[in-house]
């Protein structure tokens, strides 16, 4: 599924700038064109549930770019979009909590395209046997964790990839569904592990507060995000990458809706390379 064109039926819709005004537009599947069309003319219950609140949040005066491609107008090139999962059990707090799935996404702003993905097991140090509710929840296996590498080797790993993939020496920002990912866990865990993560891990993009800009200050879990948004969920909920894919879905379809990307949470003290584990 091309995760620019998201809809349901035979047709679906993307906005235009028009004179100056921002506009949905339905596609014709066979001419494979574009016409834009006032949002009160939208009454079939078919696109109702495409648009969901799109018609309250068009005309809120989000800039726009009236070229194509028209995500031009953000400020970052790429968007890396992470979801650790880490041990846990059911009813109890488990200290220390370490990461046991490390995955990524790269998403290209200009396009909205996933462009690659990243996935790495980790072998936890402290607690390393998972509890029965942990490989129930995430589906990762004792065996996976057990023949999985250490958080340094992982951050090494994640840190060649981005370098691999020429995303280190671009405008980027790490994307997470909370704050969760980077001000508790991975913090948490370099911190007494006393590993110096990368920098760019000190400042993110929490999607969460973005969506709530867009469809409403009310909770929700990212499933329900997804499918408020008018995306079908891809995969196994706790899966990491499988999480990271359906936000880096979210992400796009919030770039499609005009919405403007910046950071929102950062952490003082950034450091610019990686430690040793201990």
């Amino acid at each position: 599924m091309d995760p620019l064109w998201c809809g349901g039926g035979g047709g679906g819709f993307r906005s235009l700038e028009f004179q100056g005004r921002l506009y949905p537009s339905v596609s014709n599947d066979f001419e494979g064109q574009f016409f834009p069309s006032a949002v009160s003319q939208f009454s079939h219950p078919s696109f109702q549930r495409q648009l969901g609140y799109f018609d309250r949040f068009c005309y809120q005066g989000i800039p726009r770019s009236s070229s194509y491609p028209y995500q031009q107008f953000q400020d970052f090139e790429y968007f890396v979009v992470m979801d650790f999962e880490a041990t846990c059990d059911k009813g109890k707090i488990i200290q220390p909590q370490e990461i046991i799935e490390f995955p990524a996404v790269i998403v290209n702003a200009a396009t909205g395209q996933l462009e690659a993905y990243f996935q790495t097991y980790l072998r936890p140090t402290h607690n390393p046997k998972l509890t029965d509710f942990c490989k129930d929840l995430t589906g990762i296996q004792q065996i996976q964790v057990d023949a999985g590498v250490t958080l340094n080797e992982a951050l090494v790993m994640f840190d060649e990839w981005l370098e691999k993939n020429g995303i280190k020496k671009t405008n980027f920002a790490v994307v997470t569904w909370g704050d969760w990912d980077c001000r508790v866990m991975l913090e948490s865990e370099c911190q007494y592990k006393k590993i110096r993560k990368p920098s760019y891990f000190n400042k993110w993009i929490n999607l969460k507060v973005s969506f709530r800009e867009v469809f409403g200050n009310f909770r929700c879990d990212l499933k329900q995000g997804i499918e408020i948004a008018g995306l079908n969920w891809l995969g196994r909920p706790h899966c990491g990458l499988d999480d990271a894919t359906n936000t880096a879905h979210l992400l796009v379809r919030l770039i499609q809706m005009g919405f403007k990307f910046s950071i929102t949470e950062s952490l003082t003290g950034e450091s610019n390379f990686i430690g040793k584990e201990q």
